[in-house]
């Protein structure tokens, strides 16, 4: 239903923030007027508007257009909602910008997340005759088609590509497909030690079957990296895009790599340097399982950077404490109801709770926010318990620690997020989350009572947690639209209503970045960080959601997607 548009005082920004020696916001000209469309502020004084006035890179004043029409001047660029509904631009807490479209190249096989044993084998035959560099790569698959068959997923792609090395992603990003040739290739045999927070899967006599799971994925995955020519820039440059037409102005990448050739924070500082970004970026560090603490930690501290309302801060580390229910390698209080390749079947983890606490506690104190890759419910608990020994022996820093997926939570563990301070983050548009099915396959093995708590996200924003949406992107997808919708819809966990998600993209999401005084809501003197949808949501059926479009999109004021308009604003165009 519409809601009316309330009669209020303008809301201007104060002088300070429109420069020095600036006259009085309501005389000062605006660059920018956003008419025409219904604005959801997310500022609770004053939730709707009817127009929002920008001078430089700030929001000057919000109001009706009549209260904003004495700031047009001869120069002021008109932009025009056509009826659509104008929000803060979406935070995406959780994404992959990079790795979530590395494997997206004309020269990758792109595999359906449905497909069975035999139609993924024809698929990757079809495909073979791409590859790149003497290798057939591609990702998509779920790791689940591939343990009902007879044969060992090894010999399955031996079938598909038996004269190159071919190695293939899941759609998770939690597992690899090798097949013999690459498993010679990358020096994997029956007397290959495991790695932390990674198992290679074996058949008889120890001989690895052709599957890595978790962070043997990633070591592996890494050598490959290094033996390869590749230039992931262009496709950095790609994401920035991807970013603009998504109506995504904030985003955290959720694991950049800093070790070796496989330097992702060298190539976000490049883009930095030359003005390359579309979005304001929060590196989310990677802490390596298998790298020493006395090597990782001082390098890990030495690179801390945090700007809050900057272009590119380096203020997160991304730890994994567990892996995921579909490798069964999430972290269990109880065994899982079937045999797992982890001994005791209660999953395994990246770093044990003693190693996560230590890394949490001496990160905050150099002011990281540590982002925490939980599922299953020991994850979480361990998780929680390592905040909790860093505000022990900290004292309460003010910390955001976020602990995202949360797909398996303890209900005794619902009270310590908001007690915590620990920002609750979830994903509801990955392939198996979305009713109807909403992850029933995790059912078998873990029993209905289990499966029953999948992400609680109303009881945990009943508890006064913090909770944030975002897209794990390429997990899900990058749209921040398809995760809001999904999440309105998703049972007895489903967020209360559109405001509540909407919210949950936007200021609480800038709330978990720190930068909520400068993003996040339509407010005078913050950031003007925007996005206009082609139409009210609010207005319209819940089903149209996912079918919304972006019109336009500006960061700072500046145009990054959609037409520029009568002032020819400067757009992005890497």
């Amino acid at each position: 239903m519409a809601h009316p548009l309330p009669r209020r005082t303008l809301l201007t920004a104060p002088i300070g923030l429109l420069g020095a020696g600036c006259a009085p916001a309501h005389e000062k000209r605006s660059d920018r007027l956003i008419v025409g469309g219904r604005v959801y502020t997310v500022d609770p004084r004053r939730p709707w508007a009817e127009a929002v006035a920008i001078s430089g890179d700030r929001i000057q004043a919000v109001g009706s257009r009549a209260e904003l029409d004495p700031l047009v001047g001869p120069r002021t660029e008109i932009i025009d909602a056509e009826g659509g509904l104008v929000l803060p631009g979406f935070h995406d807490v959780h994404c992959h910008p990079i790795e979530g479209l590395s494997g997206q190249t004309e020269d990758d096989c792109l595999l359906d997340f449905d497909a069975d044993a035999r139609r993924l084998v024809q698929q990757v035959r079809a495909c073979a005759g791409h590859g790149r560099h003497g290798w057939v790569t591609g990702y998509g698959f779920d790791i689940t088609r591939l343990h009902p068959s007879e044969r060992a997923p090894r010999d399955l792609l031996d079938a598909a590509v038996p004269d190159r090395p071919a190695l293939l992603y899941d759609q998770n990003g939690h597992a690899a497909w090798l097949n013999s040739r690459a498993l010679t290739a990358l020096g994997i045999d029956r007397d290959t030690p495991e790695v932390a927070g990674g198992l290679i899967l074996r058949g008889p006599g120890g001989e690895p079957n052709g599957l890595l799971l978790d962070n043997a994925m990633m070591v592996y995955s890494n050598e490959l990296v290094r033996s390869l020519p590749s230039d992931e820039y262009p496709v950095l440059l790609a994401s920035q895009r991807k970013l603009a037409e998504a109506g995504i102005t904030s985003v955290a990448d959720a694991r950049v790599t800093w070790r070796g050739r496989h330097h992702q924070l060298d190539l976000w500082q490049r883009a930095e340097r030359e003005g390359r970004l579309a979005a304001r970026t929060t590196l989310g560090l990677w802490a390596y399982p298998e790298l020493e603490d006395d090597l990782q930690l001082p390098a890990l501290t030495g690179a801390f950077r945090h700007r809050p309302g900057g272009m590119l801060s380096t203020g997160e580390v991304k730890i994994c404490a567990d892996g995921i229910t579909s490798n069964l390698t999430a972290a269990l209080l109880e065994p899982y109801l079937i045999d797992t390749p982890v001994p005791g079947d209660r999953g395994l983890n990246y770093f044990d709770a003693d190693r996560l606490a230590r890394y949490v506690t001496r990160l905050e104190r150099t002011g990281f926010t540590v982002h925490i890759h939980a599922i299953g419910d020991r994850g979480i608990r361990e998780a929680l318990d390592a905040v909790e020994t860093a505000r022990r022996a900290n004292g309460d820093l003010g910390a955001r620690h976020r602990i995202t997926h949360i797909e398996y939570p303890h209900p005794d563990d619902l009270p310590r997020f908001a007690r915590l301070g620990v920002v609750a983050d979830f994903q509801t548009s990955a392939p198996g989350i979305d009713v109807p099915a909403y992850r029933r396959g995790d059912e078998p093995v873990l029993g209905p009572e289990r499966t029953g708590r999948l992400q609680p996200i109303r009881a945990l924003m009943n508890n006064g947690a913090t909770v944030t949406l975002s897209s794990d992107f390429n997990v899900g997808a990058l749209s921040p639209l398809p995760n809001i919708a999904a999440s309105l819809r998703i049972g007895p966990h489903a967020v209360p209503s559109l405001g509540h998600a909407i919210r949950a993209y936007t200021l609480n999401a800038a709330y978990a970045l720190r930068q909520e005084r400068f993003t996040g809501s339509i407010e005078p003197g913050k950031l003007a960080d925007l996005v206009i949808l082609d139409r009210d949501l609010f207005a319209r059926p819940a089903g149209e959601i996912e079918q919304a479009t972006v019109r336009h999109t500006l960061l700072g004021g500046r145009h990054t997607f959609g037409p520029a308009g009568e002032g020819h604003a400067p757009r992005f165009t890497g």
